[in-house]
């Protein structure tokens, strides 16, 4: 399979800083930086609006199912954009801390979870909080299905159920081996994913376990990268992954025994990736630029 670069941000539209996370929706591609800004692209890398979001680094970006845009930053806010594209300057301010640091944002059916550098993941339903779960270690990645929470940070993957009721009490339901990034994949039964993929303690290989009691390893990929990945992303039956080494790589077979298929080089190190349409994967380096990366028999 063929693999390439197909397209990048421009020098004088690049962030100044790292390129920090990426979301793809409705067409568009929007990136946030450690400049504060976000950046939203075109199909053809093109910059169509550069917001100054917050005072500083943007750690997450996510989106509910009407569009609106939520950000969290190391300043200690998560706001949101209720029509970024026609209103760009109209933000709102969901949380504000002078001590916190918001690593993690992701949008479940237009619930909003937010996990922090202290270890407090918050649950947000209609922009209020629900409830708090304080998991004690840093969320540096998250992903939520249904009742359970998935985080993880530099030495575990932890599995937490978050129990139904008004108590906001919760337990755990078990502790891998591994470190951040985490995503769910596969085929769902009964609404849950089949899989729960997150990379090995030294940051270089991938695991794959069965995501259900006893959460079962299915197989451990080392090496696969030269140097630690810093983000994957899935899309159907195939799994994307990047990081240090500036390298892109996509994984089939990931079900049974993973297969590099395909490999692209960006020269720079890679913080984010996202898939967009018609098989291509964008990423974010820290160089500032977004490049636009397509595997097929004949890329481009």
């Amino acid at each position: 399979m063929i693999g390439k670069v197909t397209k990048f941000s421009s020098d004088d539209e690049k962030h100044t800083g790292d390129a920090t996370c990426l979301l793809f929706l409705n067409g568009y591609l929007y990136s946030g930086g450690a400049d504060g800004k976000i950046k939203v692209w075109n199909d053809k890398l093109q910059l169509v609006k550069d917001i100054n979001a917050h005072d500083s680094y943007i750690y997450a970006i996510c989106a509910n199912s009407k569009g609106v845009i939520y950000s969290s930053s190391c300043d200690g806010t998560i706001k949101y954009f209720e029509n970024l594209l026609e209103n760009p300057s109209e933000s709102n301010v969901l949380m504000k801390t002078e001590t916190d640091e918001i690593i993690s944002l992701i949008c479940v059916d237009d619930v909003i979870y937010s996990g922090d550098d202290k270890g407090i993941v918050i649950k947000w339903v209609d922009n209020k909080i629900k409830f708090k779960y304080n998991l004690v270690e840093e969320v540096r990645s998250m992903a939520v299905e249904k009742n359970l929470l998935y985080t993880a940070r530099d030495l575990d993957c932890v599995i937490t159920d978050l129990l139904d009721g008004k108590t906001g009490k919760y337990v755990t339901k078990a502790t891998i081996v591994g470190r951040a990034p985490v995503t769910l994949f596969g085929p769902k039964e009964n609404d849950i994913s089949m899989y729960l993929v997150f990379t090995t303690r030294d940051g270089k290989g991938i695991s794959l376990v069965r995501n259900k009691q006893p959460f079962e390893s299915v197989w451990n990929k080392e090496d696969a990268h030269e140097m630690i990945i810093n983000t994957v992303c899935t899309s159907g039956t195939d799994l994307y992954t990047a990081g240090y080494d500036g390298k892109v790589k996509k994984w089939a077979e990931v079900e049974n025994s993973p297969q590099n298929v395909g490999e692209v080089t960006v020269g720079r190190f890679i913080n984010a990736i996202c898939m967009g349409h018609d098989n291509r994967v964008y990423v974010a380096d820290t160089a500032g630029v977004i490049s636009e990366v397509c595997f097929s028999p004949k890329a481009g």
